[in-house]
């Protein structure tokens, strides 16, 4: 559930098709609207055809790990994607609005680096 009139952007390597099936046997959402990209969140081109000077959050979400992965490389692909995001933010967001990052985390090892980054911890949320 969302605020009225919610739009939230979601940046996938899918299609947007396969994006939409795997919606379409859960629960529509309420007051919602999905806004679907097709990319690589690792790719800063793909990441600068995002909205993100008027978004008020981002969540940088893990990515399923393929069987031979640690958890990782997924919380990698989430710090470097997160550092991509603020970099952006400095040439394209006003002060006004800061927004906030919100990043998801698998491993405590990674929360121990993420946490000892002043940068980061000033301007994102960390959650396992």
């Amino acid at each position: 559930h969302a605020p009225l009139a919610a739009t939230v952007h979601v940046l996938c390597e899918e299609s947007v098709d396969q994006q939409q099936a795997k919606l379409a046997s859960r629960p529509p959402l309420q007051n919602i609207q999905l806004v679907h990209h097709v990319g690589n969140r690792l790719l800063r081109k793909d990441l600068s055809s995002l909205p993100i000077e008027v978004a008020d959050s981002i969540l940088v979400l893990r990515r399923d790990l393929e069987a031979s992965e640690t958890s990782s490389a997924s919380d990698s692909d989430c710090l470097l994607c997160t550092v991509m995001i603020m970099s952006l933010f400095d040439g394209r967001r006003s002060t006004d609005n800061p927004g906030i990052i919100i990043c998801e985390m698998l491993s405590p090892d990674s929360e121990k680096t993420f946490l000892r980054n002043a940068g980061l911890k000033s301007r994102c949320l960390l959650f396992r």
